[in-house]
């Protein structure tokens, strides 16, 4: 079966690209969180940590020792470049493919990856097969 031509002129302005990021058969659960920004964008499926002092969520970093050493969400939006305070929401349970994840820069291994999340975490890393 063929499929019409589009009208001339239109241009594509987006394409779909799945990243197989949620997978498994658990729950997926969001939540609203403010997360603190220091200027870089952040892309869908950035691991997140939490500071301890002010609740407030940013990028997970191993050599921390605010609380955000301790991975507890997933970002589940992008985020463009800016500095400061941002609602957005980030999954915190379900099962999510651990390739597909941006991790703090000393986590390199597979073995590291899937380990980053604490076993009593709603969050299972996965990998595919």
């Amino acid at each position: 079966m063929s499929y019409p031509q589009l009208a001339t002129g239109v241009t594509t302005v987006d394409t779909y690209a799945p990243t197989q990021l949620i997978v498994g058969s658990s729950d997926v659960i969001t939540k609203p969180y403010t997360v603190t920004q220091t200027g870089a964008a952040m892309v869908v499926g950035t691991v997140l940590g939490q500071i301890t002092a002010s609740g407030k969520l940013v990028r997970h970093e191993t050599t921390a020792s605010d609380g955000s050493q301790n991975a507890v969400a997933i970002l589940a939006v992008p985020l463009a470049a800016a500095t400061g305070d941002v609602t957005a929401p980030v999954y915190v349970a379900g099962e999510f493919n651990y390739a597909a994840l941006t991790y703090d820069a000393d986590v390199t291994t597979a073995a590291a990856k899937l380990a980053t999340f604490p076993i009593q975490s709603g969050i299972k890393l996965r990998a595919l097969v």
